[in-house]
């Protein structure tokens, strides 16, 4: 502090006392080095409250003597570990976005990576405490996705695009089901009866959406399909691996996606769940937050969010 204080009064004097635009720049130049050394101090004290401050301090005045490629770099990379550090993943990966715009040597690409891959671990540390908490590999398989969207993060913002987190681990999970699902129909569709059963099972979902249909049963979609409900049990479990309950719902989830995903859509949560055959809203929020994890409240807030963030 006594080193700062002592910057000020040598640009002071040398203000009054007409002292040569070199001297000046000079001491602009000690003043960006004390700012620089104070926020890697407190990086280094783990004190990031402080370390934001002087970084912060520090993108202003490189800025002001345009420093480029050479302090603005230096705050990008402390206010990105900062941040991280704080658990601010957006602004970490925003800081280190713009120093790699401005980068242009190696030097600065190698210290932006190793900055990347420091924040790269802290997520780690945070995903692992969170992973900690659940109980099956289904869930920790979801963590692990998680950590790849920070990771990700990175390059979205690179490219200044706005993802909703949700949509992307729900093209995680899908792409994992789709490809067991082109495992398990490879082998049962060999049978041309079944293969025939489920074409028209999924003409009728398709075209007809007959999902839609409030108290929708199994004996029903038989009947329309003419075969038996235990025979048509049987087919769903080996092709799609779940259960009829579950194929139906998950049909009227994809679909209430759909319709949520279209920002002009404004009609009542409880009318979509009626119309997509659910028989409560309860119902249709404890369907959608397992599919999604989250409400169908929160789904459409992120929806108008990326809207008005494009």
């Amino acid at each position: 502090m006594m080193k700062t204080c002592t910057l000020f009064l040598l640009l002071l004097c040398a203000m009054v006392g007409g002292a040569s635009a070199q001297n000046v720049q000079l001491t602009d130049s000690l003043f960006a080095d004390s700012l620089r050394q104070l926020t890697h101090r407190y990086l280094e004290a783990e004190r990031w409250d402080s370390a934001v401050k002087y970084g912060e301090l520090l993108f202003e005045e490189a800025y002001r003597q345009h420093d480029w490629h050479g302090n603005v770099i230096e705050a990008h990379v402390a206010l990105g570990i900062a941040y991280a550090h704080q658990g601010k993943y957006h602004r970490a990966m925003s800081h280190l976005g713009q120093a790699y715009q401005n980068a242009t040597t190696s030097h600065n690409r190698q210290m932006i990576d190793k900055a990347f891959n420091q924040i790269m671990q802290i997520a780690q540390v945070e995903q692992k405490q969170l992973v900690e908490h659940r109980m099956n590999i289904l869930l920790l398989v979801v963590g692990l996705v998680a950590l790849s969207i920070i990771c990700s993060l990175f390059f979205a913002l690179y490219f200044q695009k706005n993802r909703l987190l949700i949509a992307l681990v729900k093209q995680q999970r899908e792409a994992m089901e789709r490809e067991s699902q082109r495992e398990r129909r490879s082998q049962v569709l060999a049978d041309d009866k079944k293969r025939g059963l489920i074409t028209q099972l999924e003409m009728l979902m398709q075209e007809k959406q007959v999902f839609c249909e409030n108290l929708l049963t199994k004996e029903r979609v038989a009947e329309m399909l003419q075969t038996n409900r235990t025979y048509l049990s049987q087919v769903i479990n080996e092709v799609y691996g779940k259960s009829f309950t579950q194929y139906i719902n998950d049909l009227r989830i994809e679909e209430a996606i759909r319709r949520l995903d279209r920002p002009d859509n404004r009609r009542a949560l409880r009318l979509i769940g009626q119309d997509l055959g659910f028989n409560s809203p309860t119902t249709f929020n404890t369907q959608f937050q397992q599919r999604t994890g989250m409400t169908p409240a929160q789904y459409r807030q992120k929806v108008q969010q990326l809207v008005h963030a494009e």
